[in-house]
């Protein structure tokens, strides 16, 4: 029997949980060494970031080796090199 190789999706929250909560949410960034371990896992793993923060905002602040990102509380997302725009 031929062992297949699985691929772990990971979904993280960004503030809370890969950057700590501020009262000035501007100046909250991820430390050098958290953005080199997500591009390290994004190699080997599919790794989306999510965030109520606005799409152009998060953006900027993870990774663009990352699978995808989704802001705008998941209104917007990114998947690859396309974006996605959830209107009502």
């Amino acid at each position: 029997m031929q062992k297949t190789e699985q691929k772990t999706i990971l979904f993280l929250d960004f503030d809370g949980t890969l950057a700590e909560i501020r009262d000035t949410p501007g100046e909250v960034y991820l430390e050098k060494n958290q953005w080199m371990i997500l591009e390290h896992l994004s190699i080997r793993h599919s790794l989306f970031v999510v965030s109520g923060r606005s799409f152009n905002d998060i953006q900027k602040r993870v990774p663009e080796t990352l699978t995808g990102i989704a802001g705008d509380h998941g209104a917007v997302r990114r998947f690859g090199k396309d974006t996605f725009v959830i209107s009502e």
